[in-house]
């Protein structure tokens, strides 16, 4: 390789390296500095629920509207109780207010409601941040068919 160079087969006009032109020393610019993204860092926050939504949306006016309801139709085939052993059950009110407001947004699945409960911030804050296993939500439906029947007939409109 130096031969054909020297030769002049690859650069003709140049007959040794040291024929070559000396080329300017032209000092580098030094590299941007840049934060890196990084999706996988998990990290701990402080979260103020009650920041989550403003003061006046849907999801508080169904908090505060199912709150004023007689909700013993609900409370009733419960069985865990104070002072027995058992898990205590989610509150009623939130249970019904989580269907009411999620037919109110045209969401009709357990499913996507508890998967909304992990990032929508009216979901989680009628949850308090808690996340709820999308079987208790169907479970609930199922048992009080008549509110969903009531609830997804209404024209929402806010």
């Amino acid at each position: 390789m130096i031969e054909a160079l020297q030769t002049g087969l690859l650069l003709p006009d140049w007959q040794t390296f040291s024929a070559m032109p000396a080329s300017p020393v032209v000092a580098a610019a030094p590299r941007a500095r840049i934060k890196p993204v990084n999706r996988n860092q998990t990290m701990m926050r402080v979260v103020d629920g009650e920041q989550l939504i403003e003061e006046d949306p849907p999801a508080r006016a169904i908090w505060s509207f199912v709150g004023k309801l007689d909700l013993g139709p609900f409370e009733e085939p419960i069985e865990a109780v104070e002072g027995v052993a058992g898990r205590p059950v989610w509150n009623r009110q939130l249970l019904v207010s989580l269907w009411i407001y999620a037919y109110s947004r045209g969401i009709g699945s357990a499913r996507e409601i508890a998967r909304r409960c992990g990032f929508d911030p009216a979901f989680q804050w009628l949850t308090g941040l808690e996340q709820i296993n999308y079987h208790t939500l169907s479970d609930f439906r199922v048992a009080h068919d008549q509110l969903s029947k009531s609830c997804s007939s209404v024209r929402w409109e806010y």
